[in-house]
C-alpha cells in the first residue's frame, strides 16, 4: 500500500492533533510535558536526529507520557535535494535513535519545510513508514508574536485538525497553555496522530464517487486526485478540481498502470492507491485564483500562500492573509523563479508550485 500524506483527519469527533517540529528542546520539551499533563492532552513531536543525540533523555520523557514521536530529519536540511542514498541516511539515522531510546517506533515522518517528492516517499515506505504528516493549522510561530500564535491556530482549528508548531520559539511555549485552554472551552480535545486517526470516519460516505457527471463534479477530492495523478506522471490536463474528461483518461491510465479495473471512476481502492485521505469536506470548496483587486482579498489561503512564498524563500514582507501589492510582487518573483506564467495570479499551477494545499 502507498505511503499517505496526512493533512487533516476526516472525522466529526471535535479533536485536534498538536505536532512540535525540530526538538526535543532543553526547556521547552519539558515545558510543553507539564502543560499537556495539565489538560490530559498529547501531541506528536517530530523529531530532529541530532538534537535528539544530544538530549536522549527527552526522548523518554515524551514517550513516557504517553505521547508519540515521528521523524523529521537528521538536520533539518531540505530532504529533496538529496540522493536517495542520503535520504535514507537522514530518516534511518534518526529511526534508529528513537528505537534505541525509546524501544518504539511510530510509523509518522514529516518532511523538512513540508517538501517532499516521490523517491522520498520510496524511502520513507523501505524504512517502515506509514504516513508523510503535513498539517492544517500553520501559526507561523517562528517568525509570530505569542498573541498572533494563539489567535492562528484557535481561528483556524476544527475536527481532524494537524497543528504546527515548533520547539524553537519562546513566544509558542508562552502561547501552548492559552491554546489548551481555548481547545477546553471549544470542546475539543488535543490526541496523539495514531488516536486522532483513530476518530476518522471511515467507509464510502467520506470518499465521493467520482465519475463523469453534468455539470462536472468539482471539489479539493477532485483536486487531491488531480495533483496525485500529476506528481505520478499521468496528467489530468488542469489542476483546476474539476473531474473532465482529461481527469479520468488520466484516472484509466493509472488504473492500468497498477492493474486496477480501468473504469476511469475513483472508488475507494484508487483512492488508496493514489495515496489520498479524503478530505472532510469533499465539495464544493476548492482553490480560488488569488490576484490583486480592490478591495483586497483576504482569508486562509492567501495566508497559505503567504507562508509558502516565505519558506521558499520569496518574502511576501507580511503573513497576514491579505493579497496586496507586496505577496503580487512575492508571487510574480517566485513565477519568475519557477519558469511559470508570470501573472501574480495564484492560480492552480502556481498553488501547485508552492505546495499549498487550498484550505477549505
Amino acid at each position: 500500500m502507498p505511503i499517505a500524506t496526512v493533512i487533516q483527519v476526516p472525522t466529526t469527533v471535535k479533536s485536534v492533533a498538536l505536532t512540535f517540529d525540530d526538538g526535543p528542546h532543553p526547556v521547552f520539551t519539558p515545558r510543553a510535558l507539564e502543560i499537556l499533563k495539565d489538560y490530559n492532552a498529547h501531541a506528536t513531536w517530530f523529531v530532529l536526529g541530532s538534537q535528539a543525540q544530544n538530549h536522549p533523555e527527552l526522548l523518554n520523557n515524551i514517550a513516557n507520557s504517553g505521547n508519540e514521536i515521528g521523524t523529521h530529519s537528521f538536520d533539518h536540511v531540505n530532504l529533496t535535494k538529496l540522493s536517495r542514498a542520503q535520504m535514507i541516511s537522514q530518516l534511518g539515522r534518526t529511526k534508529q535513535l528513537i528505537q534505541q531510546q525509546t524501544g518504539n517506533f511510530w510509523p509518522y515522518f514529516r518532511p523538512t519545510y513540508g517538501i517532499y517528492n516521490d523517491t522520498l516517499l520510496s524511502v520513507a515506505k523501505d524504512l517502515g513508514y506509514k504516513y508523510n504528516v503535513l498539517w492544517s493549522v500553520d501559526p507561523s510561530d517562528y517568525q509570530a508574536s505569542t498573541n498572533q500564535i494563539i489567535t492562528r491556530v484557535l481561528s483556524a482549528i476544527r475536527p481532524g485538525s494537524i497543528v504546527l508548531l515548533h520547539e524553537v520559539t519562546p513566544q509558542t511555549t508562552m502561547a501552548l497553555p492559552v491554546i489548551m485552554r481555548g481547545l477546553r472551552d471549544r470542546g475539543y480535545t488535543a490526541l496523539t496522530l495514531t488516536d486522532l486517526l483513530k476518530t476518522s470516519s471511515k467507509g464510502p460516505s467520506q470518499c465521493r464517487y467520482l465519475t463523469i457527471t453534468s455539470p462536472y463534479m468539482r471539489g479539493d477530492d477532485v483536486l487531491a486526485v488531480q495533483q496525485s495523478l500529476d506528481k505520478k506522471g499521468f496528467s489530468p490536463g488542469s489542476l483546476d478540481g474539476i473531474y473532465g474528461p482529461m481527469t479520468a483518461a488520466a484516472v484509466r491510465s493509472f488504473q492500468v498502470s497498477v492493474e486496477l479495473p480501468s473504469t476511469g471512476n475513483v472508488d475507494q481502492t484508487t483512492f488508496t492507491a493514489l495515496g489520498i485521505i479524503c478530505p472532510e469536506k469533499p465539495g464544493p470548496d476548492y482553490c480560488r485564483n488569488l490576484e490583486l483587486q480592490s478591495p483586497y482579498m483576504r482569508g486562509q489561503d492567501v495566508l497559505a500562500v503567504q507562508n509558502a512564498l516565505y519558506v521558499n524563500g520569496f518574502d511576501p514582507k507580511s503573513t497576514d492573509g491579505i493579497y496586496g501589492p507586496l505577496t503580487e510582487a512575492a508571487v510574480v518573483a517566485f513565477q519568475t523563479a519557477r519558469g511559470l506564467l508570470v501573472d501574480g495570479i495564484v492560480g492552480p499551477q502556481t498553488y501547485k508550485a508552492l505546495g499549498v494545499k487550498c484550505p477549505s
